[in-house]
């Protein structure tokens, strides 16, 4: 099996295109690490628009392979969720309005965020109760960003939305847009500090009490070996595992003597979810859920009683 690069969130090796004899796009290679902002520029015509097509799956490649966030482009609902898309000419349905197409939006995407979507609009004082067609170039396209902001996607991609709008219109649109990315950024480290050093953390003071009275106290936390260094576009991901590593350094201190605080540090785990997520990986370097438990599993008991404030890497053949 070939590896794929985690750290990627697009990457396409010579990918061509061709409708009949002309094409659209040919010998196109190129990677773009998550959590980066990206420009694709190049002249009409050089084949722009037909590559993100071919991102999100509305074309096939006729020449190379194309990945976006370790899969091939697909239109299904396990591809789909992780993708926002807003084509250059904004499509929306002109008679209807803008609240109906984020009632639209619920019942076709999984994780719609609505009242995010609603709430962005209203601030830039869009009306939500006007058809489309009667609102300007620059309200269409600041709704066409907010639906599919709305998916709360991890890659988006834009085609030119901003090409017809006037500079005004281009500027109020942009920084529409750097606001977002702002916020989402933001709300990524809050959701991999709660998900990570809370979780542990509320775990650990509810367990404490009856752990610290029986004498024989044990507590394991799940950090991970991809917080010892980060790689690109892994910054919130890392800080949150990092907190829990000097969590249980901290708490094994303070309850040394009466409960041991131990940490384990799995590189990736072999689990169905991550097999989804990267199927060209080689499987067989991965840390299987019972060699994993295998280690907890000695850590809780009685011969690992002297053991506390360990980090433990559990890297598997990685």
């Amino acid at each position: 099996m070939s590896t794929v690069d985690d750290s990627l969130a697009i990457e396409t090796h010579g990918v061509g295109k061709r409708y009949g004899s002309q094409w659209a796009l040919q010998d196109c290679t190129l990677a773009v690490p998550r959590g980066r902002v990206t420009a694709l520029v190049g002249p009409n015509g050089a084949g722009k628009s037909t590559l993100l097509r071919l991102l999100v799956g509305l074309a096939a490649p006729t020449t190379g392979r194309a990945q976006v966030l370790g899969r091939p482009p697909a239109q299904n609902d396990g591809f789909l969720d992780s993708i926002g898309y807003l084509a250059q000419d904004v499509p929306l349905y002109r008679r209807l309005t803008a609240e109906d197409h984020l009632g639209l939006g619920a019942h076709l995407n999984r994780h719609w965020d609505a009242q995010g979507a609603r709430a962005r609009l209203s601030r830039l004082q869009i009306p939500l109760d006007r058809p489309v067609a009667k609102l300007s170039g620059g309200q269409r396209a600041q709704i066409g960003l907010g639906l599919a902001l709305a998916k709360r996607p991890q890659v988006l991609l834009l085609d030119e939305p901003v090409a017809a709008l006037d500079p005004l219109a281009r500027r109020e649109f942009l920084a529409s847009l750097s606001e977002a990315v702002a916020e989402g950024e933001t709300k990524t480290w809050q959701r991999m500090y709660a998900l990570n050093v809370l979780t542990a953390l509320n775990a650990s003071r509810s367990a404490i009490p009856y752990l610290s009275a029986s004498g024989a106290g044990r507590i394991v936390n799940v950090g991970a070996m991809g917080a010892l260094q980060a790689g690109a576009g892994m910054g919130a991901y890392a800080a949150s595992k990092a907190g829990v590593h000097r969590l249980t350094e901290a708490l094994a201190a303070e309850w040394k003597g009466r409960i041991t605080v131990n940490a384990v540090l799995p590189s990736t785990i072999d689990t169905a979810a991550n097999r989804a997520s990267m199927p060209k990986a080689d499987f067989t370097k991965w840390v299987t859920p019972q060699e994993l438990a295998e280690v907890i599993l000695f850590l809780v008991s009685d011969a690992a009683s002297a053991v506390t404030g360990a980090l433990i890497p559990v890297s598997g053949r990685v």
